[in-house]
Order: structure tokens, then sequence, then C-alpha cells
């Protein structure tokens, strides 16, 4: 992306507070994807007539594939850097959760495998997140944008709850929760590789001059 694009936003905000915010943004949309479920969940079961047990095997099938990179992830952003890791991350969980509806209706085992790769995609990006912070951040406000990472899930949860409400009751149904999150995650990851990108070749321009 050429830097004339560039020229009229990069002097007036600090590199390192938009890739602050867009990490923001990743764990927002991260944290209503997982929630999105609690709702909808109430309008597949009536479709697919699931029983208690049927629903709490959907709803903890994320977290198998959420521990398993929550461990490995910050490995994995220490060798390949966060902002791959990330960018491969938000397109991994919008995939997943575009593709939910089309995986219940071929049947409970690929909704389960679906659920677990979202959890997968998802898990690495708060490790991802702390590495992009201790890079970009120095030592004394670093403890801030952790603390402000943290509460940025509660958004994402407070977001998801009444939007999943509105287009579940809707005239598109519960598939519409899916496709909303799922488009917005894929506009993020978007935003996020392109933006990135064009930070960090400013930077290696201005050392350069330098």
């Amino acid at each position: 992306m050429p830097l004339i694009f560039t020229n009229w936003w990069s002097g007036y905000i600090p590199k390192r507070i938009i890739t602050f915010t867009l990490c923001i943004i990743a764990i927002i949309i991260c944290y209503a994807d997982r929630s999105i479920m609690a709702i909808a969940i109430v309008y597949m079961t009536k479709e697919f007539n699931w029983d208690h047990s049927t629903q709490g095997l959907v709803s903890s099938s994320f977290y198998f594939g959420y521990l398993t990179t929550q461990i490995i992830g910050g490995a994995c952003t220490d060798i390949f850097g966060g902002r791959r890791i990330l960018s491969i991350a938000g397109i991994t969980w919008s995939l997943f959760t575009l593709l939910t509806p089309i995986s219940a209706r071929i049947n409970l085992y690929c909704l389960i495998l679906c659920r677990i790769c979202l959890g997968i995609g998802e898990g690495v990006t708060f490790p991802c997140a702390h590495s992009i912070i201790s890079r970009w951040f120095p030592p004394e406000e670093r403890s801030r944008a952790v603390s402000i990472l943290f509460v940025s899930n509660f958004f994402g949860m407070v977001i998801a709850m009444p939007i999943s409400n509105i287009l579940g009751s809707s005239q598109f149904g519960w598939d519409s929760i899916f496709c909303v999150f799922g488009i917005v995650g894929f506009i993020w990851s978007v935003i996020w590789h392109f933006m990135v990108e064009v930070i960090l070749e400013i930077i290696l321009v201005s050392e350069k001059k330098n």
C-alpha cells in the first residue's frame, strides 16, 4: 500500500495506538463469536430437537480447541511473530463462525468439529496480543495496556447478546447470527493485515532515513 495513502494519519496517531486498538477489536470480536452460541443454541435446539446433553456438548466443544492453542499460542507467536499468527487466527475464527450453520445442518459431529476449530483460531489471540504489547509498548505502559485488553473481552459479550437476540428472532433466522459476526471478523482480518503492513513499511522507511 503506498505511503501517500498513509501520510494523513501516520503523523497524527501513534502507530502503536493503532496496532493496540486493532488488538482490542480482535479480542472483542473473539469474545462475541464465542458468546453468540449462548443465544443461537436456543433457536438451534428448536430446529434440531437437541436434549440438554447435546446442548452442553455443543457449547463446551469450543474449549477443547481453545485450551490447545492457549498453550502453544505463545510459542508460535515467539517463533513466527504476533502479526502473522493473529492474521491467520482472524481468518480461522471468522471462517468457522460462518461455517457453523452449514456444519450444524450436516450433522452434530461436523458442528462439534467446527466449534473445536473455532476455539483453535481464538486460542492464540491473547498470546498474540500480549506479544504485540511487549514489542510495541515500553515496560511502564504494558500493565495498563494488558488491563485494557482484559476488560475489552466483556464488551464482546455485552455486544454479542442483544445483537444475537435481534438477529435470531428476525426473518433471517439464527443463521444470520453467525453470518454477521463471521463477516465482521473477516473485515477485521483484512484491516489488520494491510494496516499493520503499512505501519511496518512506515517504520522501515523512517529507519532508512535515519
